[in-house]
């Protein structure tokens, strides 16, 4: 294991941060701690460390809460056709690089 359980609950709680209010807020970080995500066991670890959660708007919650992929697919998509933005595209291709099993 790349990180502590400790580590990985910190690194849940940021790329929570980077995206409960959009993903506009900070995606350079959410892809600078996904890229640290390794293995699938570190993939596995930061989806249990980050539990589910909700989005917001105006501050207030957004529907149900999600788990990690959820929510990434939820900030990530583009529109409601399908079709995922470059981001998400890109995050992919980093998985896939490392042969990461989870999908997004």
């Amino acid at each position: 294991m790349a990180f502590t359980s400790n580590e990985f609950k910190k690194l849940a709680n940021i790329v929570n941060d980077c995206m409960k209010y959009g993903i506009g807020d900070n995606f350079p970080k959410l892809k600078n701690i996904l890229s640290l995500m390794k293995t699938n066991d570190d993939w596995q670890n930061l989806i249990l460390a980050y539990g589910m959660k909700n989005n917001y708007l105006y501050g207030l919650p957004l529907g149900k809460p999600k788990n990690l992929m959820d929510n990434l697919r939820y900030n990530l998509k583009t529109n409601e056709n399908g079709y995922f933005s470059k981001e998400l595209n890109d995050i992919r291709k980093d998985m896939e690089s490392k042969k990461i099993t989870f999908k997004i």
